[in-house]
Order: C-alpha cells, then structure tokens, then sequence
C-alpha cells in the first residue's frame, strides 16, 4: 500500500465503512503489502473501558483486522476469508495510542473450493512500545 498518508486515511475509512464493527475502533492502516500489515489505533472514550483503559474488545477487534488484512494481503483475487476463531492474551493495560503488527506468512496449502485454514499472529504495542497484547486468529480461506 502506498506510503502517502492521504491514501493511507482514505483507505482506513473505506474499510471502516465496508467492515461497521471494524470501523468502531477508527482504524488507521499504516502499512498493507505481501503478508505484513500494521494498523494503528487511537484511544479515545469510546474504545475505554470502567478502568480508564482500552476495552479488551476493542484490542481484539485490533488484532482481528490486523490478521485479516495481512492474509487478504496474500490471497489471490477471488479468495474469500472468514474469522474462524479467534485467541487474545492480555499482557497489561492499555493506554494511549496503539498499533498491531500481523504477519501472514505463506499459505501451506493450494486453494480450492474447500476451506483452508490458515493461522496469523499479531502484537500490539503502545507508543512506548510495550507489548500489551497478542492475538492469533485462524481463518478459513477458499476460492
């Protein structure tokens, strides 16, 4: 994906658009291309929680969006994916602006009409870059 900051904005608002529950956090793609995807979130009032914090679902809607465009990222024109399942680990509290680093990997199968599955890590960090919390998600993949 480009490296020009506009197209970067307008891109993170299409996809809030096209995905709503996605579009809950204000996602901003900072970097999408061969597998690797960074998305960065601010925190603001409404992705807190009663601790004065980031809610923990609005960290797994983080990792969840991270995962799924670094395996878009990767998929031939066609391809369609959907969230098989989804594990979180809460490392700490978080606080202030963050970012989800995913990486996809290679697909380990061919496609076909039967779903593959496919696993993807991420890691979010604050601006001091601490680890603050990791998601893997496993999706299908099919043509």
């Amino acid at each position: 994906m480009g490296q020009h900051g506009i197209g970067r904005r307008m891109f993170s608002k299409i996809v809030g658009s096209f995905i709503p529950y996605t579009g809950s956090i204000s996602p901003q793609i900072e970097e999408w291309d061969n597998g690797h995807c960074r998305v960065a979130m601010k925190d603001s009032r409404k992705v807190r929680n009663h601790l004065n914090c980031v809610h923990a679902i609005a960290l797994a809607n983080l990792g969840e969006l991270s995962t799924g465009l670094a395996t878009i990222s990767i998929l031939p024109e066609g391809a369609k994916i959907i969230l098989k399942e989804l594990k979180i680990e809460y490392i700490q509290k978080a606080k202030g602006p963050l970012y989800a680093i995913a990486e996809s990997g290679v697909l380990n199968q061919e496609l076909s009409s039967e779903n593959v599955t496919h696993i993807v890590h991420s890691k979010i960090f604050d601006k001091s870059q601490a680890h603050v919390c990791s998601a893997q998600a496993t999706w299908y993949i099919r043509l």
